[in-house]
């Protein structure tokens, strides 16, 4: 276990580690800026990981409305019968490993959206995910020489507000198409902005073979926060008796490597008080509300169960494999971690989270990958073609026929019955995994989900300073109050 000491060198570097980041995020919105003229508008968990974290983030929005975004009619028609190509960053599609499911994924997408527009070639780059992904398409803006199609995940507001991003209403999709969850992100004044391909929500992961070492029922999950609490502190404290050490609750925590990370798993629990963090519009931060206090209050307690080296690791893997290997009980869990269970050996169950009130829910979308269109792209009319196949029923359907790992995002696929008798959400590695998927399929479709609110301006600095926050608070015993206070001031200027 670490110790107080441990905890507060770990405090240090991560604070030492964000001025590093600032500094490069600051020269990045420089040069984007200076490319845009002072407003007018520019000419991706990992995902893998779980909506991963983010350095050299936004730049600051323009101070003047962005010019009208060119239609697809406005764009230069190639010449009769000449084949186009359209560039799409997204390193999913980019996999050309056909003996696994990301390389015959996407070889479906590609060969199919060929053979339905012959006269279109797609072109797929990996320029990674998260904050590489973010700080190549900055760099592309800045220069001039953007792609057709960007994939990301929760800086669509961002690009949308400076006039970077096209609306898909040439592309003839609906936002009601989709679970709310995964499409609110991309909503930015009323207009859509991208189409999301995949998600997940959260759900309680529970380990089978600890939980009945501590004496719990895993097959009859915690229902109420108090519950989770209850049943959290029996598992620590039997863990603790036990000849093989085990923890109640495995808590993710701030890191300075793992900017979204942790809000993203602390955001169910804020969510479900009915007091969110920040407005749908990204403009309003909500952060010292006093009807979310209970869901840190939650964390404070939970933590308390916890080994708080594993917590305050950075390293996502090692995290979440604490509970894969008997050490932990619950965990908060996304689709993918049903894989990464079976592959460690684990046995493990999913079930909704906990409520704080049985009549009120909370979630969170993560591992939401979203094709976006640029307005400035050379073939604007032919990516819009794509957008409009990704958002095809049959197209998201692969991702269960093929891909695995998560849920597509179409109401009609999550709704239907059938969708976990599709191969790759029916079984993994010779392990029923059906009940699982029905479980966050259920979620994304029945609960109140949204995204992280998308900041237009600072969302990196913001994250950040609510992560320094949250862990003050994790680790401290007086007032939350305060410290919320105190990182709502901070917020207040980050949005200007």
């Amino acid at each position: 276990m670490t110790t107080d000491r441990a905890r507060g060198a770990m405090v240090s570097r991560r604070g030492l580690i964000r001025g590093f980041g600032l500094g490069v995020a600051a020269g990045v919105v420089g040069s984007l800026l200076a490319a845009c003229g002072g407003g007018a508008p520019p000419s991706p968990t990992a995902a893998a990981g779980g909506a991963a974290a983010t350095p050299a983030r936004a730049p600051a929005a323009p101070t003047s409305a962005p010019a009208a975004q060119p239609t697809p009619a406005a764009q230069a028609a190639p010449a009769s019968g000449a084949a186009v190509t359209i560039v799409v960053w997204a390193g999913s599609l980019a996999q050309t490993d056909t003996s696994k499911p990301g390389g015959q994924w996407a070889k479906w997408v590609i060969d199919h959206f060929q053979e339905k527009n012959p006269g279109i070639k797609v072109k797929a780059e990996d320029h990674g995910w998260d904050q590489a992904l973010r700080t190549a398409l900055l760099t592309a803006i800045a220069g001039g020489t953007v792609p057709e199609i960007t994939t990301g995940e929760a800086f669509v507001h961002e690009f949308a507000s400076l006039g970077a991003f096209a609306d898909l209403r040439g592309a003839g999709v609906q936002a009601d198409m989709f679970a709310p969850g995964p499409v609110k992100g991309s909503i930015f004044k009323g207009k859509l902005y991208g189409v999301p391909i995949f998600t997940s929500p959260f759900a309680l992961e529970t380990n089978v073979r600890v939980a009945e070492k501590a004496g719990l029922d895993p097959q009859s999950p915690p229902k109420s926060w108090d519950e989770l609490v209850a049943n959290s502190q029996k598992a620590y404290k039997a863990g603790q008796a036990a000849d093989q050490k085990f923890v109640g609750f495995n808590l993710y925590g701030p890191a300075p490597n793992r900017i979204y990370g942790c809000v993203l798993r602390t955001l169910p629990w804020i969510n479900q008080t009915g007091h969110p963090l920040g407005d749908d519009d990204g403009t309003k931060a909500f952060m010292n509300d006093p009807g979310a206090l209970p869901a840190y209050e939650l964390s404070r307690n939970l933590f308390k169960t916890a080994d708080p080296g594993n917590t305050f690791s950075g390293d996502e893997g090692k995290l979440y494999a604490y509970l894969w290997q008997d050490k932990a009980v619950y965990q908060a869990s996304a689709t993918w971690n049903v894989y990464n269970a079976i592959d460690a050996k684990a046995e493990c169950v999913y079930h909704p989270l906990p409520r704080k009130d049985p009549n009120v829910s909370g979630n969170v979308v993560l591992g939401n990958e979203v094709y976006s269109p640029l307005a400035k792209a050379k073939n604007l009319e032919a990516a819009l073609k794509f957008e409009a196949f990704m958002a095809e029923e049959e197209t998201q359907k692969q991702v269960g026929n093929i891909l695995g790992q998560r849920l597509p995002t179409l109401k009609s696929l999550l709704q239907d019955p059938n969708l976990t008798k599709l191969p790759a959400y029916t079984s993994y590695q010779g392990v029923s995994i059906e009940n699982a998927m029905r479980t966050f399929a259920d979620i994304l479709v029945k609960e109140d989900v949204h995204p992280v609110p998308p900041y237009a301006k600072n969302p990196d600095k913001i994250w950040i300073a609510w992560g320094d926050a949250f862990g003050k608070i994790l680790q401290g015993n007086g007032s939350i109050k305060p410290i919320l206070d105190e990182l709502q001031a901070n917020v207040e200027k980050l949005l200007g």
